[in-house]
């Protein structure tokens, strides 16, 4: 038993450590979201169940500290480009060029 807790220690078991977190606002230095992430992010604010029924062709990302970019064909064909901030994805601009794009 731990001196004067009452909670058994262990025996042989490596004590548990954990790097410490830097927090700058919403977001910790370091952290790189998946694709999947930022799809369910995206898909919560453009009110899609599911990306299988995503409004467009092709949807995919590109995840920097500085920017994200987020790579879409419409339905019409073209490609685009469009970039958002990292700690605002996905900001209300980006989610209105998308409804923009999708007819």
């Amino acid at each position: 038993m731990a001196a004067g807790y009452g909670i058994p220690q262990q025996v042989g078991a490596a004590p548990v450590t954990q790097a410490p977190v830097t927090q700058t606002g919403n977001t910790r230095i370091g952290w790189v979201p998946s694709k999947e992430e930022l799809m369910m992010v995206l898909g919560m604010r453009l009110r899609i169940p599911s990306f299988n029924m995503a409004p467009f062709p092709h949807l995919d990302f590109h995840y920097t500290p500085e920017k994200v970019y987020v790579f879409v064909v419409a339905n019409q064909g073209g490609a685009v480009i469009l970039e958002d901030e990292p700690l605002l994805f996905p900001s209300d601009t980006l989610i209105a060029a998308l409804r923009l794009l999708e007819g």
